[in-house]
């Protein structure tokens, strides 16, 4: 690595890859030269030093997990990674719940509950009409669902801040939403500029909010920020921005949601364990809509409950709703089973492929890719990559009930790490590119979900 020999113990059985005691800020630039090098699909990293623990894998949404044993910290976050690692008995299977984010999408989608149904519920309709209550708290979760994805822009700098003379201004999402709130326009206002008069239309980039501070706002063209229409009476139909909005604080919103860090993880990034304590990912934001719309659609098709009746049920700490002695809601589904099932689809269909194309039996075929790559090492693999690589690149993957993106976002992990390893690439980004644009495809009753399944594969492509 970088001129140097660098050691490492391996499991092969598990495919795991044991380093010591490099340098913290290069862990990553190592995983990344080492992902493409080896089979390995886990790079353990252990300091001496520090009693730190860095694990990477090389699919899957979320990719890092870090330990440092000599914090000694008591809270429920470390408690839970220190459980994690102490349940470690050398299988992949526990390996695998490292990256498990069960314990951020139920405290995040808890303190959201409340501030969800005060949106709903503020909701004023004109000319005596009405609308459900479940379409209340499903433009409630849009409207939020629209905020958290102007939070992931703002990160990424895709929206920033402009001075009276347009020079950008450096500017976090807190800031930013602490700019739009001071204003002298309310603040629902505002908001339907910039959802449906600038990200999602074509009219100019840049968006004054007053005379000196202004927002660059790009046009995306996505679902997620069309306008809405109600029936409120029968013949009657209305925009959602002629909806009333002036009684919801919408400081409780931004208040909480600038207490986490909205990022595109990326692997080289060497981040300290605080700033992974709050950190939010698409990942996150696909988990959390799925839980609320089947908590909905639940309540709504067996219990016909209200809203005020909703405001009484208890939240439990992993984000049900407690009906009695009945939990409503979705069920977490880990991502190491999505990604297990992705892994275990595709390489299936790349064998049925194979054995077309080469007239040979499933049974003479490698029984994974970590296998066809370990050949591919070891100078003794049957069949050149070229082919596998063409293989691999043509798959397409159909979900019929695609929900927020799981399995697309899935495979398309497994997809991007198979290409990379098989070197027929240019960049990261093409790859990703290539791999949306060709590979993963999608459809869902329910236009929300599709509108955050785009809106995630939009953000991996950043």
């Amino acid at each position: 690595f970088q001129g140097r020999p660098l050691s490492l113990m391996v499991d092969q059985q598990a495919r795991i890859a044991y380093i010591e005691n490099e340098p913290v800020d290069k862990l990553g630039d190592i995983f990344s030269e080492l992902r493409v090098l080896t089979e390995y699909d886990y790079f353990w990293f252990w300091n001496d030093a520090e009693s730190r623990v860095v694990v990477y894998r090389t699919y899957g949404e979320k990719k890092r997990f870090i330990f440092n044993q000599s914090l000694n910290r008591s809270n429920d976050y470390e408690a839970g990674k220190r459980n994690k690692l102490s349940n470690l008995d050398g299988s992949v299977k526990t390996l695998r719940k490292l990256f498990d984010i069960k314990e951020v999408v139920d405290r995040f989608y808890k303190q959201l509950w409340e501030i969800r149904l005060e949106l709903a519920r503020s909701y004023e309709i004109p000319d005596e009409g009405s609308i459900s209550d479940q379409q209340r708290l499903l433009l409630a979760q849009k409207n939020i669902d629209r905020i958290i994805f102007i939070y992931f822009l703002i990160e990424q700098d895709i929206i920033h801040v402009l001075d009276d003379v347009g020079t950008r201004i450096s500017a976090g999402p807190e800031l930013v939403f602490e700019t739009l709130s001071d204003q002298s326009e309310p603040i629902e206002d505002i908001l339907d500029e910039i959802f449906f008069e600038r990200l999602n239309s074509e009219n100019e980039d840049e968006y004054f909010v007053s005379k000196d501070q202004g927002l660059y706002v790009p046009y995306l063209n996505g679902g997620l920020f069309n306008e809405q229409s109600y029936e409120i009476k029968k013949g009657n139909t209305i925009s959602e921005r002629d909806i009333d909005r002036d009684d919801f604080d919408w400081n409780s919103l931004f208040d909480q949601l600038s207490d986490y860090r909205w990022l595109i993880p990326q692997p080289t990034d060497d981040k300290s364990e605080d700033d992974e304590r709050n950190e939010l990912t698409p990942a996150v934001l696909g988990h959390m809509y799925e839980k609320f719309v089947i908590t909905v659609s639940e309540l709504s098709d067996d219990d016909q409950l209200t809203l005020e009746e909703l405001s009484d049920l208890e939240v439990t700490d992993s984000g049900r709703l407690l009906l009695g002695n009945r939990r409503v809601g979705a069920y977490y589904t880990p991502s190491y089973i999505t990604d297990e099932n992705a892994r275990s689809i595709l390489w299936n269909r790349t064998l049925e492929k194979l054995s077309e194309q080469t007239d040979r039996k499933l049974d003479n075929l490698p029984n994974s890719f970590s296998e066809y790559f370990s050949q591919i090492r070891r100078n003794n693999a049957e069949i050149d990559t070229e082919t596998v690589s063409n293989i691999i690149g043509n798959l397409t993957i159909l979900d019929p009930g695609v929900g927020s993106g799981a399995f697309p976002m899935a495979a398309g992990s497994v997809l991007e790490d198979w290409l990379l390893k098989l070197g027929d690439v240019d960049t990261l980004y093409d790859v990703r590119r290539d791999i949306v644009t060709s590979n993963l495809y999608g459809v869902d009753l329910l236009e929300g979900a599709t509108d955050v399944c785009r809106l995630r594969l939009w953000l991996w492509l950043v």
